[in-house]
């Protein structure tokens, strides 16, 4: 009669060599080989946030001052101060996200899409 075994362990694997830790999985094959069977699940998290966060928040504002420009075009107006500002929500999503999948939280992803939502209230002028 043939002794199985079963153990059971939790390894976790940090690193910013996301090309390398992606290819874990697949190196469980050896393992496998051999009729010891692995289940692996990924997890990666985007840890660069406060890196781009400045430049999220400026490219909105720019955005914003465009929008603004036009409605103060169409209207024969000029675009005057902001009168308010919020940095809005920040969301990290799977990039190329189809609303048809069933398991679409981000941590499964490597690829991310970040997005903020920001409001900002500009005055308008007469021209």
């Amino acid at each position: 009669m043939l002794n199985r075994y079963i153990l059971r362990n939790t390894i976790i694997v940090s690193s910013s060599n996301v090309d390398r830790t992606s290819k874990i999985p697949e190196d469980l094959g050896e393992l496998l080989s051999q009729n010891i069977v692995v289940s692996a699940t990924a997890k990666y998290q985007y840890t660069k946030f406060a890196d781009i966060k400045p430049e999220m928040i400026a490219e909105a504002t720019q955005n914003a001052r465009k929008s603004a420009d036009q409605f103060a075009k169409d209207s024969s107006s000029k675009v005057g101060v902001i009168k308010s500002a919020n940095q809005g929500v920040f969301t990290i999503t799977i990039k190329n996200f189809s609303k048809d999948e069933n398991d679409y939280h981000e941590s499964k992803s490597i690829k991310k899409k970040i997005r903020v939502v920001s409001t900002i209230t500009f005055s308008l002028k007469n021209a």
